[in-house]
């Protein structure tokens, strides 16, 4: 887990400095188009969506959507509004 972390952190790293530079660079990774202009925001009601999510038995998708609506869409995915959408 330590590993993933420290891969995540990193890429989050390059992109804050692209971003700051103001660099517009486009990731295609399994299926994601990453937008790197999006903002990097706090994904803590996110998480709890996905728990809750999973004891319905649609993590899954849930998790899904909430890739499409941070990484392709730039939507924040700490917003309620954006969360009520997403289920």
């Amino acid at each position: 887990m330590g590993e993933f972390r420290s891969i995540s952190l990193t890429v989050f790293t390059v992109l804050k400095v692209l971003k700051q530079l103001r660099m517009n660079v486009n990731f295609d990774f399994q299926g994601i188009n990453f937008d790197s202009s999006r903002d990097i925001v706090n994904t803590v009601k996110s998480h709890c969506l996905l728990d809750y999510a999973k004891e319905c038995g649609k993590q899954d998708s849930v998790a899904e959507k909430l890739f499409k609506a941070y990484f392709e869409e730039g939507q924040n995915i700490n917003s309620v509004d954006v969360l009520k959408k997403v289920q």
